[in-house]
């Protein structure tokens, strides 16, 4: 078993190689380069491991969990640090807004015009959560089946350069396939879209900030229907139970394609959960740059800077 204190070779561009002794591995890296740029005096941090050496971004998670061991090697660049001003005011990284969302077992549900229940059921909140809530839906598991969703989706692009073109995809097909099978990218209306073809089933997304859905793979025939919750953050998928206790075991998750009577109800769950203040309006965000401190509003705003900047740790500023 990997010891907790480790020694690591650094391959610095400001100080050359360095070696940094009594190193806890089950730091996080944000607590990690913290360190570093104290005793480096640098800013800016990043680090690169491996060979090719690739960039380590995940902030929220152990050096254990990033594979790093006792004698690797890192390679880190950072830039001479300034003279600190007044530093500024704390707050919680967050590397995958999905933290935010904390759902309760006991949740929200709705009567159906049937004598039936419709409420959602929750999913893991991580960045597989659209592919999850097919697997679980479709497949009759969440767990094995979102790389195999991931891959199929980046296959489908590459094979079809003109419909998923950079314009289409904000990013080269190429780089969009890289993106999608890393199991932190979420999913969206193109892998709906792409996905519905797979599964052969109209996919429906319910917003629940604005009371509304999308059909994807309407018009092609086919039989089944699943409906997924979004929150602006997450997926949760929609069933419908006969039993008011929730039992998995009774409850219905794939619908008939001629039943619309599912959208009614799927819209009026949404329209409780906005009521109950279920989702996250991303657009809204109130956010700071960890490394340029900068003050961003919105996801959008966040990615135009990252994509800018290089600038990937962004940190919620609590209104």
């Amino acid at each position: 078993m990997e010891s907790a204190s480790a020694t690591l070779n650094l391959r610095t561009n400001t100080q050359g190689n360095k070696v940094i002794e009594n190193v806890n591995l089950t730091q996080t890296l944000q607590a990690f380069l913290q360190r570093l740029g104290e005793e480096l005096k640098i800013e800016q941090i990043t680090v690169k491991k491996g060979f090719p050496p690739k960039p380590v971004f995940d902030m929220d998670r152990t050096l254990l969990e990033l594979g790093i061991k006792s004698k690797d090697t890192l390679i880190v660049e950072g830039l001479p640090a300034k003279p600190k001003v007044e530093a500024p005011k704390p707050v919680q990284v967050i590397q995958h807004p999905e933290s935010l969302y904390e759902p309760k077992m006991d949740d929200f549900k709705v009567p159906s015009s049937d004598g039936a229940f419709v409420y959602r059921r929750i999913i893991e909140a991580n960045d597989s959560c659209l592919f999850n809530s097919l697997g679980l839906a479709l497949r009759g598991t969440s767990l094995s089946t979102a790389n195999e969703q991931r891959e199929h989706v980046a296959g489908m692009i590459m094979s079809d350069p003109q419909q998923f073109s950079e314009a289409v995809l904000g990013k080269s097909p190429v780089e969009y396939c890289s993106w999608i099978q890393d199991k932190n990218s979420w999913g969206g209306g193109i892998e709906l879209m792409i996905l519905s073809d797979y599964f052969k089933a109209e996919l429906v997304a319910v917003d629940i900030i604005n009371v509304r859905y999308d059909v994807f793979g309407q018009g092609k025939g086919y039989t089944q229907r699943v409906f997924l919750i979004y929150s602006g953050i997450h997926y949760d998928l929609l069933v419908k139970n006969y039993l008011e206790d929730g039992n998995t075991e009774t409850e219905v998750r794939v619908f008939s394609s001629d039943d619309d009577s599912v959208f009614t109800d799927a819209l009026k769950l949404a329209r409780l959960l906005q009521q109950k203040k279920q989702f996250v309006d991303t657009s809204k965000f109130q956010l700071q740059c960890g490394i340029c401190f900068e003050g961003i509003t919105g996801q959008a705003h966040a990615q135009e800077h990252a994509k800018k900047t290089g600038h990937m740790n962004f940190a919620q500023v609590n209104q």
